[in-house]
């Protein structure tokens, strides 16, 4: 039984309808005392008082059952010998109990919203939308569930055929409901568009074949969560439990890149590729540093956010600089963060890029809560005017910045750094900027400060913590079980060993990692090979050479590692500790 109520309306039950005035009617003929009849016996009294009742409450037209209801009170009195009119007077009085809250909370409810609650409203196309249904589909089973609808209101990029298709997701039709959180309530509404700017909202897409942007349609519907909760911290509690809950879910990171369309005469498009979302317990990263790097992002795109910034004239944009030398872990820094805000990641490699306007249109693919990479922006030759270091690169250069490569070969980006500054300046609100270098000092100033680069990072090499840590990560195994338990701790005394042996901020993580891979089934193997192995890396460093053993220089008066001469290895050991 489905009943329906909004302020100054009858409510509705069954096949039709009653005024306010039949209610009160109902109610008070159904607890009214019985009434003597003529005959005087209690039997007539009481079908009195239930035939009053019956067509009190009947609907108009359903006059003709009252006999059926007297019929029925007969045929229970005399089987079970039960009068059923104090149960019926019970039920009617908690029935109109529930009517006259359901009355005085549709006056109520607009008091209690404005100034007891806080909340947010989502158009139902978002990400955090879809956590909240998703939410909703797996706490509210039996309620929720019950009663549902498809929508169709977005367009999905399809991996298998590279295309977009216009498609939507199934929900609740319920149009409002209260649920709990943390034993807490909270209210949810859906409304419908309403005014004539919602319902023709349009929003850009990815670029086509072409590279122009499609447009697709929004629906105008959007979700609206109410908390009991003035400060807000309560909705942001939820917010973020059922944003988790969705990468838990999906557990991927779209990741595009700048490829080559041989449809478009050589312009370069986004190519998509999908990669696990990245743990962030996998950065080897300073605990305290990557505690607030991430603490920053979440802030930044928390909701009412951007309405902060927009009222004290603040562009809406978080700049991160992550420098530090090849093979600290920047790139995966980089896709660490994109998967935590459950966002996309665009790989910017400038050398790709065919001009500014192709620049221009790359970056601003990227939409609210994406990240946009910019990797090695040092190494591309980026000044002030433009990219040439020397005219005769770009023999055929024209005075409108078409740079061609002479006939020697000579290459370089046709990107001027005001050309770059200009596209970094136009990426859209919410999006987050991420450049990675090797060589920071080598950056013009205007590209690093503050307003496009509101974060520096050093991502250096691994400290003995860190190479403790990767070591752990390793080797350790999941679960609560006795034999699970000692296996870790076993597992941690190792990882301390393992960590007294690699030289302090000395080896990449990258390097600690190729160490491992192949041991990483024998963890006490990668103990007893770990002199070795840093008395080989440490003299092809010391030689500047590529090549790492026994292929390494033997002429060199650095250190030369020869087989199974453990004395080497700890005078290695020895002067790295010493430097």
């Amino acid at each position: 039984m489905t009943t329906s109520f909004a302020p100054g309306l009858r409510p509705s039950i069954g096949l039709g309808g009653f005024a306010a005035n039949s209610a009160l009617d109902f109610a008070a003929a159904a607890i009214m005392p019985t009434l003597p009849s003529p005959a005087g016996t209690g039997v007539s009294a009481a079908r009195s008082a239930l035939e009053f009742a019956v067509a009190a409450v009947a609907p108009e037209g359903l006059g003709p059952l009252a006999p059926l209801w007297k019929l029925l009170y007969g045929f229970i009195k005399r089987r079970a010998n039960v009068d059923i009119t104090s149960i019926t007077r019970k039920v009617l009085i908690a029935f109109g109990a529930a009517v006259g809250i359901r009355y005085a909370w549709g006056y109520a409810k607009p008091f209690v919203l404005e100034h007891l609650t806080s909340s947010i409203a989502i158009p139902v196309e978002h990400k955090i939308a879809r956590g909240i249904l998703k939410w909703l589909d797996a706490q509210g089973a039996g309620r929720a569930n019950r009663h549902l609808k498809y929508t169709v209101s977005t367009f999905e990029w399809n991996v298998a055929t590279q295309t977009e298709d216009f498609t939507g997701a199934k929900r609740t039709a319920m149009t409002d409901g209260v649920f709990f959180f943390e034993k807490r309530p909270l209210f949810f509404s859906f409304q419908a568009a309403t005014t004539k700017e919602d319902k023709e909202k349009w929003v850009g897409g990815r670029p086509n074949e072409y590279g122009l942007k499609e447009q697709f349609q929004l629906s105008g519907e959007r979700v609206t969560v109410y908390a009991l909760d003035p400060s807000g911290s309560f909705l942001q509690r939820f917010i973020d439990h059922v944003s988790i809950e969705d990468v838990k879910e999906t557990r991927i990171t779209p990741v595009f890149t700048v490829a080559p369309d041989p449809n478009t005469r050589g312009l370069q498009l986004w190519k998509q590729r999908i990669k696990p979302v990245r743990p962030l317990s996998t950065i080897d990263l300073d605990t305290q540093v990557k505690a607030d790097l991430i603490s920053d992002l979440d802030r930044f795109l928390s909701p009412n956010r951007a309405k902060w910034y927009s009222a004290r004239g603040i562009p809406y944009k978080r700049g991160i600089l992550l420098q530090g030398p090849p093979g600290t872990g920047k790139s995966s820094i980089s896709l660490a963060l994109a998967g935590h805000i459950r966002g996309s990641l665009y790989t910017v490699a400038i050398g790709k890029v065919r001009n500014e306007g192709h620049l221009m249109e790359l970056f601003q693919s990227a939409g609210h809560g994406s990240c946009v990479l910019l990797e090695d922006v040092d190494s591309a030759g980026i000044g002030r005017e433009n990219v040439s270091k020397d005219s005769k690169d770009f023999p055929n250069a024209s005075k409108n910045g078409d740079k061609t490569p002479g006939p020697a070969g000579a290459s370089a980006s046709p990107i001027s750094l005001s050309g770059l500054l200009n596209a970094i300046d136009a990426l859209a609100d919410g999006v987050v900027l991420i450049m990675t270098t090797n060589e920071p000092e080598n950056l013009d100033k205007a590209l690093i400060r503050p307003g496009r680069i509101d974060k520096q990072i050093h991502v250096g090499h691994a400290s003995r913590a860190v190479a403790e840590n990767i070591f752990k990560r390793f080797y350790s195994t999941d679960g609560n079980d006795e034999d699970v338990l000692e296996a870790n701790f076993r597992i941690a005394e190792l990882a301390a060993e393992f960590a007294g042996k690699i030289p302090d901020l000395k080896f990449t993580p990258a390097e600690i990692q190729g160490f491992l891979i192949p041991l990483s089934d024998t963890p006490e193997k990668a103990i007893e090979d770990a002199d070795r192995w840093v008395a080989d890396l440490w003299a092809a460093k010391a030689a500047g050479k590529n090549v790492v053993g026994s292929g390494s220089d033997s002429n060199s008066d650095t250190f030369y590692y020869k087989d199974d001469d453990p004395v080497i290895a700890a005078l290695c050991r020895m002067r790295l500790q010493l430097q």
